[in-house]
């Protein structure tokens, strides 16, 4: 385990589901275990989880959130090593819904110490499950579609981040589409910007190799997502990396 200090915790958050939240985070956290950082993903939809599945670490499952806040196993003994992706690990939901709430900030406290970089994958929506995720976390990423939906509801979650003080906040848009946004089928870059109020960090172009890396159970390893992901690590990192002219993203 690493003993670092300065852990950053962030939360993947969306509107309703469908935005592509937990496919972002499996790709943002392998791009920066890749960087060498000692990267922890928490799934934190309970009796819904679904990160165990995409990194292909289901049949390897012991214990679960539930069980480190109710004292029946340690965190070490709960979180999973991904073997796909050195320095990636997993610690997954519980089957049933509202075990953890309230205390996902005190087990991410917990675990601050052990790891460079933590990504919790919130629920869709914005319950309860929203809001234990937002307030164990230092910086909330909002993962937005291209679609009128998903940006009319990534503008609600930012109105909700500003309730609750959450004043480090991103926008990954999600699957994106050049040949839609050209034929005035999606819409342009600028104006998701201005609807959500949110401050652009990455882009992820749909891609069917995520598609398939999560049927594998491994982290994506190649093609144009995986080239965003590495981009986005990058800035999270404090690294100036330019965004690509979008017809080449």
């Amino acid at each position: 385990m690493s003993d670092n200090g300065n852990c950053k915790v962030y939360t993947a958050v969306s509107g309703k589901g469908g935005a592509g939240k937990s496919t972002v985070v499996c790709g943002l956290g392998a791009a920066l275990a890749e960087r060498g950082l000692k990267t922890l993903l928490i799934d934190a939809d309970e009796g819904l989880r679904c990160l165990d599945l995409m990194l292909g670490v289901t049949d390897k499952l012991l214990f679960d959130m539930s069980d480190v806040v109710e004292g029946r196993c340690s965190a070490e003994q709960a979180v999973l090593p991904i073997e796909s992706q050195k320095g990636l690990y997993l610690l997954c939901a519980p089957h049933a819904y509202g075990t953890v709430g309230a205390k996902m900030s005190e087990l991410v406290e917990r675990l601050r110490s052990d790891y460079d970089c933590i990504l919790i994958d919130s629920t869709a929506g914005v319950g309860d499950g929203f809001s234990a995720a937002v307030a164990a976390a230092d910086a909330a990423i909002a993962v937005v579609g291209c679609d009128p939906v998903s940006i009319r509801d990534a503008r609600g979650v930012c109105e909700l981040l500003d309730s609750v003080g959450m004043k480090s906040r991103r926008m990954i848009i999600n699957r994106f589409d050049y040949k839609a946004v050209r034929n005035s089928l999606a819409p342009q870059i600028d104006r998701m910007i201005d609807d959500t109020a949110l401050r652009l960090i990455g882009i992820v172009p749909y891609d069917s190799a995520l598609i398939t890396s999560s049927i594998k159970g491994k982290p994506i390893r190649k093609g144009k997502a995986y080239k965003a992901f590495s981009r986005i690590a990058a800035r999270l990192c404090a690294k100036n990396v330019r965004l690509p002219k979008l017809k080449k993203i």
